[in-house]
């Protein structure tokens, strides 16, 4: 009897954690088209870097935790001759935040997506997600552990960025660089929090040649910058 009981437990682990590993959704590569990345295949294990085709969109929806292997991000392509650029939309909400992490943060959704047992994400282990003039929105997301890509920032604009209560976490450097880009100068940056961003060399957030971006303080929170370089 203690052998069936021991047996039928092994094989019940077994299945739970092949379940786990079922649960999330690899991508990577090209995106042409109209994508979704739904909260329901959740978490996405990115294990190549993401380029978002000219006139494609990327939606992701609330609640969706996104995984990055150690290097990669999402890059949104900067169309020419008069096509539509690709564009990334992020709408979470304060109760369904979208979480953009490393693959070893089991934390955000306690899913252990690399199958390595109980693991936490670390400064550097993804690099950065890159978009041009008014490709992005992005509302209620979570930035942890980014900025493997010491070039770049966590978030790179190139052009006007669209960045409304967002949170940047545990940053390896700049966590939103913003240049002014074929004269394009503007954006808004809202209601952003930053806590331990950046290194002695850089600061949380760094507005390139930009004069036009409307910089506006989170007014739930006693400081923007947390342990962070603003």
């Amino acid at each position: 009897m203690r052998t069936r009981t021991a047996i039928a437990i092994i094989l019940a682990f077994t299945l739970m954690n092949a379940c786990q590993a079922q649960a999330r959704t690899e991508v990577s590569g090209d995106i042409s088209g109209s994508v979704t990345w739904q909260e329901s295949k959740s978490p996405y294990y990115v294990t190549g870097g993401i380029w978002v085709e000219e006139g494609a969109v990327l939606t992701i929806e609330p609640g969706t935790v996104v995984k990055f292997t150690s290097g990669q991000g999402i890059s949104i392509w900067d169309a020419s001759g008069g096509q539509p650029d690709g564009r990334l939309v992020c709408l979470g909400t304060e109760a369904k935040p979208i979480v953009f992490t490393s693959y070893r943060d089991d934390e955000s959704d306690g899913d252990d997506t690399n199958q390595d047992g109980l693991s936490q994400g670390q400064p550097g282990d993804w690099a950065d997600i890159v978009v041009f003039p008014d490709d992005v929105l992005l509302q209620h997301c979570v930035f942890r552990f980014g900025g493997g890509n010491s070039s770049y920032g966590v978030v790179d604009c190139y052009g006007s960025p669209a960045l409304h209560h967002c949170a940047f976490e545990h940053a390896a450097c700049t966590a939103v660089r913003v240049y002014k880009y074929e004269g394009v100068d503007g954006g808004v940056i809202a209601d952003c929090v930053f806590t331990n961003c950046a290194d002695s060399y850089t600061s949380a957030l760094e507005l390139w040649k930009c004069t036009n971006v409307l910089v506006v303080h989170p007014v739930s929170s006693a400081s923007m910058f947390g342990n962070s370089t603003p």
